[in-house]
């Protein structure tokens, strides 16, 4: 309740200068001026005197310009921090913001044909595999690209135990940036989703290096793509409806993930994270899945290498999506036909 006439007293100098300062912001969050003085418990007339006498306040009682005290600092203080996008406030003095509660619908959405890559677990990748990859893209004309996760492996932020010292992150990011140089350079449009390895930075941050704060660090073009928080895009290309998607989820059977999630999002899936390389159908004979592989390269997998496990062997490929249809290429003869890109290449450059 506002303070009354007969229940307040008068105000000292300083203490009116104070109450400018402190009614300022608050109005600016869109209150009325009758809650700015119940909140500060002045009466009206206390408010607007001291807003007439602002300036003779303020020549008197404003100090040298810096702090006075008063917690929020001087007027000129607070305006200079406006001029880099700082607003100041007297903490325990604003009043609570209205709750913001996010709605997660904003996943990344590619029309047309296009490249897509996840697992390339920088720095240690296949480097091979990732020129025949941007060669394949530039063949085909391809002017988008989707990163489908685990760009980098990140592994001083894992919780795991390490056998041997990890990769220092410097390391990881300097060979990111010349990686996403690249893409930036080539494609027309960079989409750059989550995986898991990139979520160990949110997590041991504790969501203060986000997805676009990550991009920053690892290169310069980070403004110059679209970076989503989320571990999924959606491709529609020539009426046919694709998912790619980082998911949680692993199992040692090729297809089985994406034959589930193809029938939760009603589309053909491209599937990441298992490193497994596979295309079929769906149980229902509905949708396409592929299992994309990844540019990693396991000889140089410490956790892979030094103990020996049951664990399927990781291999290795990248997708195309070309007028609907996905193309998933591998370093694997008896997997992949190269030619078909040459011939692919000469039926997209005779529609064009």
């Amino acid at each position: 309740m506002a303070a009354t006439a007969s229940t307040t007293r008068r105000l000292s100098g300083p203490e009116r200068l104070q109450l400018v300062r402190d009614a300022r912001p608050l109005k600016a969050t869109g209150i009325t001026w009758a809650d700015v003085e119940e909140h500060l418990n002045v009466t009206e007339g206390q408010r607007k005197s001291a807003f007439r006498d602002y300036d003779d306040l303020l020549a008197k009682w404003g100090g040298n310009g810096h702090d006075n005290g008063s917690g929020e600092g001087s007027d000129a203080a607070a305006a200079a921090a406006r001029t880099w996008g700082i607003e100041m406030y007297r903490f325990g003095k604003s009043p609570r913001p209205a709750p913001r509660v996010p709605v997660f619908n904003a996943v990344p959405v590619v029309v047309g044909n296009c490249l897509v890559v996840g697992d390339v677990h920088l720095p240690t990748s296949d480097y091979a595999l990732i020129d025949m990859m941007f060669e394949t893209a530039r063949k085909l004309g391809l002017t988008q690209m989707i990163i489908a996760g685990d760009l980098i492996n990140a592994d001083v932020f894992t919780t795991f135990d390490h056998e041997i010292p990890p990769i220092e992150f410097e390391d990881e990011e300097e060979i990111a940036g010349r990686f996403l140089s690249r893409c930036v350079e080539q494609f027309e449009r960079v989409v750059f989703i989550q995986g898991n390895h990139e979520r160990r930075v949110n997590k041991r941050s504790r969501g203060q290096l986000d997805a676009k704060a990550l991009a920053r660090i690892l290169n310069r073009y980070a403004d110059d793509m679209d970076v989503s928080p989320y571990g999924e895009c959606v491709i529609i290309s020539n009426g046919q409806r694709w998912h790619t998607v980082h998911q949680r989820n692993y199992s040692r059977i090729k297809g089985r993930v994406g034959n589930v999630l193809a029938q939760k999002y009603q589309a053909n899936m491209i599937v990441w994270h298992q490193h497994h390389v596979a295309k079929l159908m769906d149980d229902w004979g509905r949708y396409v899945i592929i299992d994309g592989g990844g540019t990693h390269d396991d000889k140089t997998m410490a956790y892979v290498q030094l103990t020996p496990s049951t664990s399927p062997v990781m291999t290795r490929g990248f997708v195309v999506i070309v007028d609907g249809v996905g193309h998933v290429l591998t370093p694997y003869a008896a997997f992949t036909d190269w030619r078909t890109v040459d011939s692919l290449a000469a039926r997209v450059a005779a529609g064009r």
